[in-house]
């Protein structure tokens, strides 16, 4: 089922988890080298993995959650620092943006992440005049709303 775009009418459109989807790859490669030489044999071997995507996969990437672990760390070991060299108030300063950085995660994680989710889930984009919207079931019929 094709859904038209609300600003061309162009049947040409794509739901940004498809785009995501097809435009991002998982790669695993493996080298391996063997030569012959004035020193004898020598032989090598190398690998590597990472993902690939392309740019319009990257814009049309899913919203994250807030990371819990690294900034927890990195506020305790910079007040740990700080405290050495300026004094144990800092610790005090510290706690409190430990503190307010969790409540702050922990809020945006329960709360505005699962609507940015559901959003997500229901945007498509005109691949002929690059419009962006979205597009809201209600039982069988489809209403594309334009974003602003």
């Amino acid at each position: 089922m094709s859904i038209p775009c609300p600003h061309c009418n162009s049947q040409n459109t794509q739901k940004f988890s498809l785009i995501y989807r097809s435009g991002t790859a998982d790669i695993n490669l493996t080298t391996v080298k063997s030569t012959y030489g004035v020193g004898g044999l020598s032989a090598g071997a190398a690998s590597t993995s990472g993902t690939t995507q392309s740019h319009l996969a990257s814009q049309c990437a899913p919203p994250e959650k807030r990371s819990y672990f690294l900034p927890v760390v990195g506020i305790f070991i910079g007040g740990c620092v700080l405290s050495l060299l300026v004094g144990a108030w800092v610790i005090d300063v510290m706690y409190l943006l430990l503190i307010g950085y969790i409540v702050l995660a922990i809020r945006h994680n329960f709360q505005y992440y699962p609507m940015w989710l559901q959003e997500w889930n229901e945007k498509y984009i005109c691949l002929r005049c690059d419009t962006i919207f979205l597009v809201q079931k209600s039982g069988t019929q489809s209403f594309p709303k334009l974003l602003p």
